[in-house]
């Protein structure tokens, strides 16, 4: 094997394991992450997750309604 053949294999293979590896990083980021949200029935009372985010939702509802209702 000569000089230049050695070169190109090595690049080569630097490349590959380059692309591996970036792919690697790269595709779990973009991944839905629904092995981060917990198992349920899908009842908001009793999926704490969909629980937080709905209650801040009705909470934004009130506070608005109040704050108009105030004003009178």
């Amino acid at each position: 094997m000569d000089r230049r053949s050695f070169v190109t294999s090595v690049l080569l293979s630097a490349g590959i394991l380059a692309v591996t590896v970036g792919a690697a990083i790269a595709l779990p980021a973009a991944a839905p992450r629904d092995h981060l949200v917990p198992e349920g029935n899908g009842n908001i009372e009793t999926v704490w997750w969909r629980r937080r985010v709905y209650r801040r939702h009705v909470r934004r509802v009130y506070r608005r309604r109040w704050r108009r209702w105030r004003r009178w």
